[in-house]
């Protein structure tokens, strides 16, 4: 009994110290916004992953973002593909920063179609600190996330109501001659 005890304890230890030397590693989940097919028919948009801009706690001009609903501003073309959220699964969590989670979004906006992910929010800093020593546990916690969009090119955008030319004021009417006849 005292063997498999012995056993177990540096079973654990080596896991524990092998997990340790691994890096961070995370698992996306996208959920599509609009109407659902159930089908995973998006195409990249752009080259690569890297690509892909990120607007952290912040969006370009045409989206607003009011209690957790997301809507495209009226005159902008952009279009939501949903939200995407990151989860811790494996490694060193006390490895992990933000740009890694940043990294982790990118990817699930390139698989799904999208050219940005705006609003996006990280439980890890800009470098590993003693508030991330406690790492989450795996699948329990998102580590960050965000909105999944396709921003439109500014080229194609309608000029804005204040962008149209100011009409020419109509020429003055012609003065009307009233007559009065009596009986």
């Amino acid at each position: 009994m005292l063997i498999r005890l012995l056993l177990c304890a540096t079973a654990l230890v080596f896991s524990l110290a092998s997990a340790s030397s691994r890096p961070l590693a995370l698992k996306n989940r996208f959920d599509h916004t609009g109407e659902y097919t159930g089908t995973a028919s998006a195409t990249p948009i752009v080259g690569t992953a890297e690509e892909v801009k990120v607007f952290y706690a912040s969006a370009p001009p045409g989206f607003t973002l009011r209690e957790n609903e997301l809507k495209v501003e009226p005159g902008y073309t952009h279009r939501i593909l949903g939200t995407v959220r990151t989860r811790y699964t494996d490694g060193d969590c006390r490895l992990g920063t933000k740009a890694d989670v940043v990294r982790s979004l990118r990817e699930a906006a390139f698989a799904n179609g999208g050219n940005a992910v705006i609003y996006v929010h990280s439980a890890l800093g800009d470098a590993p600190t003693a508030a991330d020593e406690m790492c989450l546990a795996p699948g329990e916690e998102d580590y960050g996330g965000g909105w999944v969009v396709v921003l439109e090119d500014a080229s194609s955008r309608a000029p804005a109501q204040a962008d149209a030319p100011t009409p020419a004021p109509a020429p003055p009417a012609a003065p009307v001659e009233h007559t009065t006849s009596s009986p």
